[in-house]
């Protein structure tokens, strides 16, 4: 099986990093930007903010309606156009989009985050790499991302949110996303 890097070598400029929640997509995503000198595309950035996860999705981030998947395609058109893409920035203490970036064309990009793999986005990428990670590893990341991230000190409610609607969210939307997967890779 070819490494990341000899693909790149062959022509790969998008690179999805797909899986749920703690399973590794953001360390193997700045692992293959420092060694590639790729741009990370943060799906994060494309949430369609508070007011309309609040209104339409009974708060649930979880949900891949959460995220603006066709405005990620539609940037994803723009680089491989050779035009600058404007990408939102979003602020996740105000859950709002705080304004816009270019996003210049040339080079390798990594697009990161819990629905890289769907099926809109998947067809519009190079190379897909979907990260499977136990459910316990999953949870234990979380909780340690809560605490240090956002302050949350109470493994108690990040227990009970990743419970009643992470880890359904993941088995419904997520997991099924492997399907679209070049390469998987087990972290934990």
């Amino acid at each position: 099986m070819k490494t990341i890097a000899e693909r790149v070598g062959e022509g790969v400029r998008f690179i999805g990093i797909g899986g749920g929640t703690g399973s590794g997509k953001t360390y193997l995503a700045n692992g293959l930007s420092a060694s590639l000198g790729a741009r990370v595309i943060e799906m994060d950035d494309y949430y369609k903010g508070k007011d309309y996860v609040e209104s339409r999705l009974n708060g649930n981030y979880d949900e891949p309606g959460a995220i603006d998947i066709g405005l990620i395609v539609e940037n994803i058109k723009q680089l491989k156009s050779g035009r600058t893409a404007r990408k939102p920035v979003y602020d996740m203490k105000t859950s709002s989009r705080s304004g816009y970036e270019d996003v210049k064309p040339g080079g390798v990009f990594i697009i990161n985050g819990l629905f890289a793999l769907s099926d809109e986005l998947a067809k519009a990428l190079d190379l897909k790499v979907y990260i499977q990670a136990s459910r316990a590893t999953m949870l234990a990341r979380r909780i340690e991302r809560d605490r240090n991230e956002k302050r949350r000190l109470v493994a108690d409610d990040t227990r009970r949110y990743f419970d009643e609607v992470v880890w359904p969210m993941h088995q419904k939307y997520v997991e099924p996303t492997r399907a679209n997967a070049d390469i998987i890779v087990t972290n934990g």
